[in-house]
């Protein structure tokens, strides 16, 4: 750790020149650009790997209709924001980053964090919804495999017969 400290404190003294600013703001500019082009690539992916839930994917779980819909909602957002995880982390650090260097990208840089907020915002608001099954059913759903996996909701509903 000191020696990351002493070559911190090292690389400081060291940089003063206004170009080499523009030059770093210009890489972390192009930084943020990639990690957003790889977050909407993961995206797509986790989008065309969306399976339809099987018609049993409950069977070993007694749910009402409103359960159901619980469940589906809080798993739905829950596998969505896991499958993109990785990406969404190093674009928030990518924005992170630049909104620090230069005072020009911090709106943009909050307001593109704020998309991403709100998907975990939604899945907190799901959470909450979902801790109210009872602990035993929500145990036992924690351990339909097929939930954890990115899916359609709407067909799956379908299938399910909860639309």
């Amino acid at each position: 750790m000191k020696y990351i400290l002493f070559g911190l404190i090292l690389h400081l003294a060291f940089s003063v020149s206004a170009n080499d600013d523009k030059a770093i703001v210009t890489q972390a500019s192009n930084n943020f650009n990639k990690k957003l082009i790889a977050l909407e690539q993961v995206e797509s992916k986790c989008r065309e790997s969306a399976i339809v839930l099987p018609a049993d994917t409950f069977k070993s779980v007694s749910l009402s209709k409103e359960d159901k819909i619980t469940a589906l909602s809080y798993y739905f957002i829950k596998s969505t924001t896991e499958c993109s995880s990785e990406a969404v982390k190093e674009l928030l650090v990518a924005s992170a980053v630049l909104s620090s260097l230069d005072e020009a990208y911090e709106v943009a840089a909050i307001n593109s964090n704020k998309l991403i907020i709100n998907s975990f915002k939604l899945l907190l608001e799901d959470e909450i919804e979902f801790n109210k099954i009872d602990k035993a059913t929500r145990e036992k759903l924690s351990k339909i495999h097929v939930l954890t996996k990115p899916f359609d909701p709407i067909r799956s509903a379908e299938v399910l017969g909860i639309h």
